[in-house]
């Protein structure tokens, strides 16, 4: 969900055109998309390994769970690559638009973006880590039950905290103790 919600911040950001979100939506539905094709295989070959079912095809049941982690595998990345491209999107064009602000404005009223660049691309390193972990632990084979729901947060809270934080930073009057436009 929070990568639709990027997919269009980044389609807001650049007046909406299209053109620009092509690629990240073919992303986000190939990611989807994997990540179905995985669950399905997942749940189909765990019902074809029960044991004690009289017609059980082990060998497709094993062909199966292999299909899903490519299913997996195929999601994760898709998710990163979208993830760290629709931030890419979103950084350039926040700098763009305030270099272009700053052109036309005196010295003492220039528009200062440093600490939303630096909460978005933290925000997206942060995401990425948290994928990138959960990738590694997917392919380690150690599932470790106290790390999932940490990582889970992780790239949950990511996405959502930036969106917020760009939002407030963005409609909020006052930039730190200085009110917008003072000196």
């Amino acid at each position: 969900m929070a990568d639709i919600v990027l997919l269009y911040r980044a389609y807001t950001l650049w007046d909406r055109r299209v053109v620009i979100v092509i690629g990240p939506f073919v992303l986000l539905v190939s990611s989807i998309v994997a990540g179905l094709y995985g669950l399905v295989l997942a749940s189909k070959g765990a019902i074809n390994t029960d044991f004690l079912a009289a017609n059980t095809d082990f060998f497709a049941a094993n062909a199966m769970l292999k299909d899903s982690e490519i299913g997996k595998e195929i999601f994760a990345g898709c998710t990163l690559f979208t993830n760290l491209i629709l931030t890419g999107l979103i950084v350039y064009r926040v700098r763009q638009r305030t270099q272009i602000t700053n052109k036309y404005l005196p010295s003492s009223e220039h528009v200062k973006n440093k600490n939303l660049i630096k909460l978005i691309t933290g925000s997206c390193l942060l995401y990425s880590m948290a994928l990138v972990a959960t990738y590694g632990e997917a392919i380690g084979g150690g599932a470790n039950p106290f790390v999932a729901p940490i990582l889970a947060e992780m790239m949950g809270i990511s996405p959502t905290f930036m969106i917020v934080e760009i939002d407030l930073i963005l409609y909020s009057p006052i930039n730190g103790t200085e009110q917008q436009g003072e000196a």
